[in-house]
Order: structure tokens, then sequence, then C-alpha cells
């Protein structure tokens, strides 16, 4: 979808009445800052919104870990880094998917690619079906040289999205992800190297 579906804008709307109705509640920041942020195209605000949740539930794992989240997509690896030490800290047990990704994504941000695949294989034996995770790992080994194992993370993405294509992982990156890619060329790079992994372009 794209910003002008009327669901998106129900996303928005519902947002912002919440945050008109309890913006001093952190638990309501959480969704308000995450629709504020991708579906919401301001991430400047989400991030801030975030920020405000982390600053009245200091406890808060998840408030920290999306902070990490928006900050990566934002292009900020430092504070992203900074807000996922707490998160950690405060959640030792939680390993999940969400977990890593924001660890994938810090290191493809930052042109670590290798250590995006560490992130990905690990993401992978944990939730074998998680989409995101298979395709910067394609993503990556292809920027690795890496393509027979890039060709393989496609297969089995392929096998989980069988519509997935170049102009729907470009679509993914300039709505929901908000043009992360601050480096010249990364973006491109991605989507090449997805398509040298074999993601047909649609």
């Amino acid at each position: 979808m794209d910003r002008g579906n009327p669901i998106v804008a129900e996303m928005i709307h519902l947002a912002q009445t919440a945050l008109a109705l309890d913006g001093d509640d952190p638990e309501v920041l959480l969704p308000v800052a995450f629709v504020t942020a991708l579906p919401g195209g301001d991430l400047s605000g989400g991030i801030s919104l975030i920020n405000k949740s982390s600053g009245l539930n200091p406890n808060s794992a998840i408030a920290f870990r999306m902070a990490g989240t928006l900050y990566a997509y934002a292009g900020d690896t430092t504070s992203a880094l900074t807000n996922l030490e707490p998160a950690e800290r405060l959640n030792p047990l939680d390993n999940g998917g969400a977990v890593y990704f924001a660890y994938i994504l810090v290191h493809f941000v930052a042109g670590e690619y290798e250590a995006a695949v560490e992130w990905t294989g690990k993401t992978l034996r944990e939730r074998p079906g998680f989409a995101p995770a298979l395709r910067y790992r394609a993503a990556s080994l292809g920027l690795l040289g890496r393509v027979d194992e890039g060709r393989q993370a496609v297969q089995r993405l392929l096998e989980l999205v069988p519509d997935f294509t170049i102009a729907r992982a470009r679509k993914h990156i300039e709505f929901d992800m908000n043009n992360i890619f601050k480096t010249p060329g990364v973006a491109e790079s991605f989507y090449e190297d997805l398509r040298q992994s074999g993601v047909p372009e649609g």
C-alpha cells in the first residue's frame, strides 16, 4: 500500500487521536511513535515520541528497542546502539525477531555486511520464516559477492512471499522504511544485490 491508502490514513488518524487523548501515557506513545515514524512518514517526530515514552518509563525494554530501530531507520547507528543496550539489559531474555532485526538494520545501514549476515543467521535460527531477515540476508550476501548463498536466501524468501519483487522491495523501502539509506548508492545497491541474488524485477 502507499500513503494514499485509506487504511494508512485511518492508522495516522487513530494515532493522532490517541496522542491527543493521552499523550503522557508511555504505553500509548509506543504504537503512536511507530505509526508516526513509518506509515506517517515523520521519522523525527516518531523518534521524539518514543524518547518521551522511554523518559516516562525508563524500565521499558520495548521503548528502548523501538527507539533503537527508529534511529537505525534514520541512519543514526550510534544512537541506535545506545538505545539497544538498555533494552538488552532490561530484558536479556528477549531474543526475538524484533530485537535481532534492529541489529541487522544497524549493521546494514553502517555498511557492515558481514555483521548483518551474522545477525540474520541468528534471527532465522529463532524465526525461520521471518521475511525481513531473509531480504537483508540476500542483499548483504550479494554485497559481499556471496551470490550463491544469496540465491539460497532468495529461494526461501520466494517460498514465503511468492509475489516478492524488486519493485515491491523498492516500495517497501520508500514507504515503510522512509528512505533510511543516507549513504549515496546504498539503496540502489540493496536493490541490485537482491536482483543478483535472484529476486525478479516485478
